[in-house]
């Protein structure tokens, strides 16, 4: 045999044996990896999990501006309807007030065989994400959840808005319940800096609560309510009542006190039925439910703002203006009330 023919044959007895290799590894039985999901995940402890603690990751996710707030509200036993609204308040005031959520607290789920089956939600879970002059807040209950995005602009670049909690979060019947507080830093002439609220928890002491939230010139209360099915106002005008008369019950059971009425005369729903008047054309209609509005609910921005588009849309000017004039002086941060005294030079 001379070399070359040599040196082909040992190539290729040694491919032969590797592909003899190959089939009997590939050929072996699997063997069950039996190491923990976290060790398989990262074989190599790269992230040197079994060092990193709960409150570790909570620590990560506060720098990357994450928060995750759980609250308790306790156990119902019927069906009832729950509010989540935010609350925006400046100087002590309230100017605004947004619903977030309006559902009711029952959730459906299927046991073990498929039937279908009901029961109440005990708690609600808050996740924000901060980003610049905006938070994202994800809102989850065992039925549903939702994604809101508020946008505001601080009244100093050094200011810093920070997260304080309640654990006082039971509901009770017809009254709102505070959850979570998104507030801004203030400046303190003693000291010549800027201070913020070094409470945790604002359900401890109310009086001192009080007067750290006087103290925010600026901050935001993520709030909840429970009531009673309440009727509503479009289901009036639907079964043939006339504005005049739903004006007049209103007006009646405003007196009782709302929370004692079987009727919804919330601010949002006066708001909403002032506007689904405005969409069929009935702007007198319109006026006096937004008129009836800023009577129930004088210090909110919102109503004077809405009063004042259906003015203007009856060409009451000046009136009009006066009704966005008190609208940006309960809440300046109305971009619309002011472009609109804008435009007409007011």
């Amino acid at each position: 045999m001379d070399k070359k023919s040599s040196t082909s044959f040992f190539n290729v007895l040694f491919a032969l044996c590797l592909i003899l290799l190959a089939i009997n590894g590939f050929s072996q039985d699997p063997k069950k990896d039996n190491r923990n999901p976290s060790e398989k995940e990262d074989s190599a402890n790269k992230y040197n999990s079994e060092n990193i603690s709960t409150l570790d990751l909570l620590t990560a996710l506060k720098i990357a501006g994450i928060g995750i707030h759980k609250f308790y509200i306790g156990e119902f036993d019927k069906k009832y309807k729950l509010v989540i609204s935010l609350n925006e308040y400046k100087s002590g005031k309230k100017i605004s007030t947004k619903t977030i959520l309006d559902f009711d607290n029952e959730y459906v789920f299927w046991d073990e065989k498929g039937n279908m089956l009901f029961d109440f939600i005990d708690q609600i879970k808050i996740l924000t994400k901060e980003e610049g002059d905006s938070v994202v807040f994800e809102f989850i209950t065992y039925s549903l959840g939702k994604q809101e995005i508020l946008k505001f602009k601080k009244d100093d670049p050094i200011q810093t808005f920070f997260w304080r909690s309640y654990s006082s979060t039971k509901w009770q019947l017809n009254k709102e319940i505070p959850l979570l507080t998104y507030m801004s830093s203030w400046y303190d002439e003693r000291t010549k800096g800027y201070r913020f609220c070094g409470v945790v928890d604002l359900s401890l002491n109310s009086e001192s609560t009080k007067k750290l939230l006087n103290s925010s010139p600026h901050y935001f209360v993520i709030s909840y309510y429970v009531e009673e099915f309440k009727i509503s106002l479009s289901s009036l005008l639907s079964d043939g009542m006339s504005v005049a008369d739903i004006a007049l019950l209103c007006q009646k059971e405003q007196e009782k006190g709302s929370d004692k009425s079987k009727y919804n005369i919330s601010e949002s729903e006066l708001n909403n039925l002032g506007y689904y008047l405005m969409r069929k054309k009935k702007m007198k209609d319109a006026l006096v439910i937004f008129k009836l509005n800023t009577e129930f609910y004088p210090e909110a921005a919102n109503t004077y703002d809405s009063l004042g588009e259906c003015l203007l849309a009856l060409n009451k000017i000046e009136e009009g203006l006066a009704a966005y004039k008190k609208s940006l002086k309960l809440n300046p941060e109305n971009k619309v009330a002011a472009t609109i005294l804008k435009q007409h030079n007011k």
